[in-house]
């Protein structure tokens, strides 16, 4: 293991246990067992850092992210299959074990650290809503001008549906709703109509 991967490594596990704010370079340092100056060789800040362990734990985890066609179909049912699509791989996305340890760190930090929103939100991949947003308005532009102002509403509306029953399940650990994460084909078939019905489909 090279020392930035050991780096990484101990970086990551500082942050989740312990938070942003809690965590100094000299912490690093010592968890890392590597020396200060080694740690600023590879990362000039401690934001650098904890970017770098997310991307890096992105990269180990073998993330996929959600992406949608330049420009949606003309023919509606092709436009709500290709949102279905996208909505299973946000699933993925969002039930995914080290996403939901750093959202939950980053919801922990945010009023003391808010610059950690832009760190964790820094891939454009990672913005789920605001791609949705862009394709509904290119939707909207060519079959109903009229909703083009609420584009991005609506994308919000359904991107928190489906976090609602995955992201939201697993951090609140509601044993309730644990059957939304159980079976995906299942919650993403029930969240479709009401897609189906935002759309005007």
């Amino acid at each position: 293991m090279s020392k930035q991967e050991q780096i990484l490594q101990s970086a990551t596990q500082l942050f989740l246990e312990l938070g942003f704010g809690a965590v100094s370079m000299d912490l690093m340092a010592k968890k890392a067992q590597v020396s200060k100056a080694t740690i600023y060789a590879y990362f000039t800040s401690k934001n650098e850092l904890f970017l770098a362990s997310l991307s890096y734990n992105r990269q180990q985890q073998k993330i996929i992210y959600p992406k949608l066609p330049q420009s949606p179909s003309k023919n509606k049912n092709i436009c709500l299959g290709t949102l279905r699509g996208y909505l299973n791989v946000s699933f993925d996305y969002f039930v995914n074990e080290i996403e939901c340890s750093f959202t939950r760190l980053l919801i922990a930090e945010l009023p003391h650290f808010p610059e950690l929103f832009t760190l964790f939100y820094k891939d454009h991949e990672t913005h789920i809503t605001s791609n949705l947003g862009i394709y509904l308005k290119q939707y909207y532009e060519m079959h109903n001008p009229q909703k083009i102002h609420q584009s991005y509403l609506i994308a919000c509306q359904i991107i928190d549906i489906l976090r609602g029953q995955t992201l939201w399940v697993k951090l609140t650990k509601n044993p309730k709703r644990e059957q939304f994460i159980a079976n995906k084909t299942k919650t993403i078939d029930d969240i479709m109509p009401t897609v189906s019905l935002l759309l005007d489909i």
